[in-house]
């Protein structure tokens, strides 16, 4: 009914011609910085599945606090849904004066 009484067109209506796209992959050595900054990230990342034990995780978590390890892998089954390694949330208020 609506494209029997409607004024308006849809695409399909339309039949516009659809444009070919030509896909090339350019592949690129990276950078010495790119690389640096590669092995400078991986060496401050870690599995869950290295702490064995409690006081490990514990260790571990407070390396990830510290920020000396930045990226921390691991299963749902021993990391859960979502494991939330901090101890605190800190919240910046900024109050302004209109004096």
């Amino acid at each position: 009914m609506f494209k029997d009484v409607a004024d308006v067109q849809t695409a399909d209506m339309l039949d516009l011609p659809v444009p070919k796209a030509n896909f090339e992959t350019v592949l690129s050595e990276p950078s010495d910085m790119q690389k640096q900054m590669v092995q400078d990230l991986s060496e401050r990342a870690t599995k869950i599945h290295d702490a064995d034990s409690e006081s490990k995780k514990k260790e571990l978590f407070a390396k990830v606090r510290k920020g000396r390890v930045r990226i921390l892998f691991g299963s749902t089954q021993k990391m859960g849904a979502g494991t939330n390694v901090q101890e605190k949330l800190i919240k910046t208020l900024r109050r302004r004066s209109y004096f």
